[in-house]
């Protein structure tokens, strides 16, 4: 039990807490609880509620419906999300999406993070397992995991905040930019690069450095690799798209739009031979043992995500 809810099971977990399935107890609803591991968690779960709260417009982003503290523990109720876009990708037999499914989700990734950077913000941990889908088509990926994610704008002067150099290392290695394995303050420009290498792991499967951990390494092979290099296999468009990602400076504004009109005409190619995405071939037996919602909904079903209280 956990208030008046009570807790199901475990569904997920990470560096800073973990998150429950829970019911609102007499009535079918049913949310996800997000809850601090340690008191050393506290600062960055208070970090993110206070952003989600200030993202709650977008749909782009978790509907949040409570937070507080509870059993000397801070927590936060959201609406139930489905799995991970990786866990996803993960659960195919050729642990690729489609060309239509990929370019689909790449695209919805990037209007999140488009928001996100409207709204002042940075993510600084871009990557698929901080995707998660909604069940239909009508905005469904949502981004999370608020954690590291902070303001670019200087409160005091509303100008974006200038460069500072040796801030340490912030995000995932695999997806961080060459400035965040340089301990450079990062930007926009490094969400951008996070989005790209996933859109090359989404499209091909792999990224050149997926087979080795050492930093250094990962490091050399970004900070080397040509573009052509970098997206073999992938329609041209993405060669352009990552020239012009990589060529921002720290204070420019990613040219979305642009890029959004790039990955549309694709889409809007690819539709004529699908216009089914992946999980859609699934059945609900298969979808219900990696996700918490049904992400096929029936016409006559009605997910459950009503009144939350604590």
């Amino acid at each position: 039990m956990f208030g008046s809810y009570r807790i199901d099971r475990l569904i997920g977990k990470g560096s800073y807490g973990q998150v429950y399935l829970v019911n609102d107890i007499g009535t079918p609803d049913y949310f996800a609880l997000k809850v601090e591991h340690n008191e050393s968690a506290r600062n960055s779960l208070t970090n993110e509620i206070n952003e989600l709260e200030q993202l709650q417009e977008s749909p782009y982003f978790p509907k949040l419906v409570t937070h507080g503290i509870l059993f000397n523990s801070q927590y936060y109720i959201m609406e139930l999300l489905g799995s991970s876009v990786a866990a996803m990708r993960s659960e195919l037999d050729t642990k690729r999406f489609s060309r239509y499914t990929t370019l689909f989700i790449v695209t919805e990734m990037l209007k999140c993070i488009k928001v996100l950077h409207q709204k002042g913000f940075i993510h600084r941990d871009i990557k698929p397992s901080n995707f998660l889908l909604r069940p239909g088509k009508n905005n469904p990926i949502c981004l999370i995991d608020f954690g590291l994610s902070v303001s670019y704008i200087d409160p005091s002067t509303n100008e974006h905040l200038p460069f500072r150099n040796d801030i340490g290392f912030v995000g995932s290695k695999r997806y961080a930019s060459v400035n965040a394995h340089e301990r450079n303050q990062l930007s926009r420009r490094d969400d951008m690069l996070s989005w790209f290498y996933s859109c090359v792991e989404l499209y091909t499967g792999d990224l050149p450095w997926s087979n080795t951990n050492v930093s250094e390494t990962i490091y050399n092979l970004k900070k080397n690799i040509n573009p052509p290099e970098l997206c073999s296999g992938m329609p041209s468009e993405f060669t352009e798209i990552y020239r012009r990602i990589r060529d921002l400076r720290y204070e420019d504004c990613p040219p979305y739009d642009y890029i959004l009109r790039l990955l549309v005409n694709l889409l809007n190619n690819s539709r004529k031979s699908s216009q089914v995405l992946d999980w859609e071939y699934f059945s609900d037996e298969r979808i219900a043992l990696i996700s918490a919602v049904q992400l096929n909904e029936k016409e006559d079903q009605e997910q459950n995500y009503g009144i939350c209280r604590i």
